[in-house]
């Protein structure tokens, strides 16, 4: 609140571990924290509040009915942590107007590469924490480790041209999964465009922005530090605790098929409209 700066991920990928770990020591809500990071100077700072599970979401400590405190997902969308927060007796929603609401995004053939790359190299896609809810018996519901991800980038980024256009569909078909289990951390489905869209999730209901500087990933650590000079916040380096700064993704094209590069174009057509992205 002090710096008016509000940060919203609800697509993961994007250096959002980074950037959240790098903001927490300014985050000064006293009412509302992420479940997974504890933040100093709050009544919710143990990781099992109150008794309620360490992995639990949504209102505690109600006194006379009137929810007190908040705890989020950290890949809340914004138009669903307004509609929650707005429930809190000392939240004043509508301030957030006025403050400077980020999010990033990332190209859309460089974002799908990297969710293969975590997800579905083996024959069955691995379906992390986002998909628990997922009801499809064939869910292999395991997280892999950053040492197996890394272990799968270094072999495919030996080779080039080995991203097909077989690939992209069983990614796309994850993606698919994944909003019908109402999982979060991955872009919303646009009926409108029958695609994907990282967007569309920074949306309310009449499909208004609630993000009024969006950084590309692309220009990560620089564009994260104007938006810091821009509330008043000392230039700070991003940890990226994901190896997002991995060097061989940024080559991405290079193991694009023409196949594979098609089938990402047509079903990330809305973002590459609205973020101006190419191949």
């Amino acid at each position: 609140h002090r710096y008016k700066l509000a940060f919203f991920c609800p697509v993961g990928n994007c250096g959002t571990s980074s950037i959240q770990k790098t903001l927490l020591p300014y985050h000064d809500d006293p009412f509302i924290k992420n479940k997974y990071e504890p933040n100093f100077r709050h009544f919710l700072n143990d990781p099992s509040p109150f008794g309620l599970p360490r992995d639990y979401e949504g209102f505690v400590a109600k006194i006379e009915e009137n929810p007190q405190g908040l705890i989020v997902s950290k890949h809340i969308s914004p138009y669903y942590f307004r509609e929650q927060a707005s429930q809190l007796e000392f939240f004043n929603v509508q301030e957030l107007d006025s403050y400077v609401s980020v999010a990033v995004t990332r190209n859309p053939w460089d974002w799908v590469l990297a969710v293969f790359l975590k997800n579905c190299t083996t024959k069955k896609c691995f379906y992390d924490e986002a998909l628990q809810a997922c009801r499809d018996p064939e869910c292999i519901k395991y997280s892999p480790s950053a040492g197996e991800v890394g272990g799968r980038r270094r072999q495919f980024f030996a080779t080039e041209n080995n991203f097909t256009e077989k690939d992209v569909r069983k990614t796309l078909s994850y993606l698919h999964k994944a909003y019908k289990a109402n999982a979060i951390e991955y872009p919303s489905w646009n009926s409108e465009k029958e695609g994907f869209s990282q967007g569309i999730s920074y949306k309310d209901a009449d499909h208004y922005s609630l993000i009024n500087h969006f950084i590309k990933f692309e220009n990560l650590s620089e564009s994260f530090n104007q938006v810091l000079e821009r509330v008043g916040i000392p230039p700070l380096p991003l940890s990226h605790d994901q190896n997002n700064k991995n060097k061989s993704q940024k080559k991405y094209s290079k193991h694009y098929t023409e196949g594979a590069r098609k089938a990402v174009e047509e079903a990330f057509a809305a973002d590459c409209e609205e973020f101006d992205y190419s191949f």
